[in-house]
């Protein structure tokens, strides 16, 4: 219902304002319209004050009474304040200058961007992420991709290899592509499984058992 006025007329006393009954039902029906009393059986809120047709005003919340939003639009270059949190536009920002605290869990369900750095209680706070191959700014502060670590770790391992030496010799394994061979020589046969290479002696080779005597 449009909100009613009353007629005072054009001066004092003139007789062309509304009397004293129509002025006071006009009074009344503004006071159904704010308070909502032909709500009642809808949203059993008995003599709540209410906001316009569909917001009821119920101790310290403002309910909707209908499956509607409730929207706060401020004009112009306004902002809607709720103590200390500032709200404009698609911005949340803190109206006294301190930190806006998140203190439950937190679902983010698009791309999430920050502007500055990130902090997870304890240790560096991250400022970026790199994709660098060769790891050459040795950050402590910027996290490394996927691609980088694989590219880093591969690199590293066709740059090592193992040098090896015997009584006569040397040789090296390329530790990526490459395997040691530790390779029977006369008399001898190797076996490897798992960790271990067994040495073994062949039927070329005699051995002794109790007093012998050789010529």
């Amino acid at each position: 219902m449009p909100k009613q006025t009353i007629n005072i007329g054009s001066s004092a006393n003139d007789g062309t304002g509304d009397p004293l009954r129509t002025a006071f039902d006009k009074i009344n029906d503004n006071f159904d319209e704010l308070y909502g009393t032909s709500l009642t059986e809808r949203v059993s809120l008995d003599t709540s004050p209410q906001l316009g047709g569909d917001l009821d005003v119920v101790t310290h919340s403002i309910v909707s009474t209908t499956n509607r939003d409730i929207v706060l639009a401020p004009h112009g270059t306004g902002s809607v304040k709720a103590s200390a949190l500032k709200f404009k536009g698609t911005s949340i920002s803190s109206d006294d200058s301190t930190q806006v605290q998140i203190n439950e869990g937190l679902n983010v369900s698009g791309a999430t961007s920050l502007s500055t750095s990130l902090a997870l209680a304890t240790g560096a706070t991250v400022t970026g992420i790199l994709d660098e191959d060769n790891m050459a700014t040795n950050s402590a502060t910027q996290l490394a991709t996927q691609q980088s670590i694989k590219a880093y770790v591969d690199t590293q391992l066709t740059a090592e290899d193992l040098d090896i030496a015997g009584d006569s010799g040397t040789g090296a394994i390329d530790l990526d592509s490459q395997s040691l061979t530790i390779a029977g020589g006369t008399g001898l046969t190797s076996v490897a499984g798992s960790q271990t290479v067994t040495l073994n002696i062949d039927a070329t080779v005699a051995t002794l058992s109790g007093s012998q005597t050789l010529t």
